[in-house]
């Protein structure tokens, strides 16, 4: 893919400007959905990641969430790159694992009822094939999508390949080089400084922090290697939700920039 790859702070002022740092966030919140609801369209979207399935699912009542869940593993409906590993005997056994657990309501409950970044993150890894990255999504959408306040001190990106690759790129310009956990932390200040005029979106009521500056590293990082042109992100989510039903379709309008393609 050919495009100019800008600096890192005009890419940075890109995402936070024209929402294209996070679409699904804002998408959600703009969609108005009831906690309940909302929950279970989390629990699927943190399932399988795909925001057309997750549309689906949530769209039914809550006693065919795990019905469709099933469906969704039996068919072997989509799901998001970050997710791929949710299949076969491993997601059988997560989807069954949740059911037992109680209503997708009383899962996502469970997840977020320590308010700490690192109570979240102990509280998802309990459920099978749900490890550290999707920890740390959820935490994240805890607060921009389910409007918990979380506490995020105990949160660094040292565990996470694509953030401290995006930081050896700032740090090193390469990628590939090897970044200590103290460069990355400085790393990580820095950018917060650099665009602690913004605010967090889509609910603005808080300064840029550590989630947001961990997408500001990872797709700076794909932007650097050639895959991802402005507003990638915005597209591809308004692209997923295409055939998934009358929520899904609904949504569409919600997605930021769809004024662009749609």
């Amino acid at each position: 893919m050919s495009y100019q790859v800008l600096p890192y702070k005009e890419f940075g002022r890109h995402l936070l400007k024209s929402e294209d740092l996070d679409p699904v966030y804002v998408m959600l919140h703009e969609a108005g959905l009831d906690r309940d609801q909302l929950s279970r369209w989390c629990l699927a979207y943190w399932s399988f990641y795909h925001v057309g399935v997750a549309s689906r699912i949530a769209e039914a009542s809550p006693r065919s969430f795990y019905r469709l869940m099933m469906k969704a593993h039996d068919e072997k409906w989509p799901r998001g790159a970050e997710r791929r590993h949710f299949r076969g005997g491993s997601s059988l056994k997560a989807i069954e694992f949740m059911r037992k657990f109680g209503p997708p309501s009383t899962v996502v409950e469970y997840m977020l009822s320590d308010r700490t970044f690192d109570g979240i993150t102990h509280n998802v890894k309990e459920f099978p094939v749900f490890g550290p990255w999707i920890a740390f999504k959820i935490a994240d959408m805890a607060s921009t999508v389910l409007a918990e306040d979380i506490d995020y001190s105990g949160c660094t990106l040292g565990i996470y390949k694509d953030p401290r690759q995006g930081a050896a790129l700032l740090r090193h310009g390469d990628w590939r080089a090897r970044i200590s956990d103290e460069e990355l932390e400085q790393v990580v200040s820095t950018l917060a400084k650099e665009f602690r005029r913004y605010t967090a979106p889509p609910l603005h009521n808080r300064k840029v922090g550590i989630m947001e500056v961990e997408t500001i590293l990872c797709k700076y990082k794909s932007h650097y290697k050639g895959s991802y042109p402005l507003f990638k992100d915005s597209k591809e989510v308004w692209e997923a939700l295409h055939g998934w039903g009358d929520l899904a379709e609904s949504m569409k309008c919600l997605v930021p920039n769809n004024d662009k393609w749609s």
